[in-house]
């Protein structure tokens, strides 16, 4: 899913600007990422209470390229919280999980 081609250098400007609707929910200017996965996690951090479909752009000024991603923000999502542990199963068969 995420391009490797685009490298990160520490010293690396990084545009990162998330919008939905038309309008801007998260606008990142920003330094010392090591990838893309990195930035996309701050995005997802800071945009924890957004819910739906999204589009990032993420410009490197250092190196002079961009990406445009589709990102979805689900209230279902299990980032940043803990997994539940699963229920104890009959038999040791199947354990049951509860969503």
């Amino acid at each position: 899913m995420l391009n490797q081609s685009k490298t990160f250098k520490p010293t690396d400007r990084i545009f990162a600007t998330l919008t939905s609707g038309g309008r801007t929910v998260v606008n990142i200017y920003k330094d010392n990422f090591r990838s893309l996965g990195d930035v996309i996690g701050l995005i997802y951090s800071l945009a924890s209470s957004h819910i739906g479909p999204s589009r990032l752009n993420v410009r490197n000024q250092s190196q002079g390229w961009s990406i445009d991603m589709p990102l979805l923000f689900n209230s279902r999502s299990v980032a940043g919280r803990a997994l539940p542990r699963p229920v104890n199963s009959l038999h040791g068969v199947q354990s049951r999980l509860p969503w």
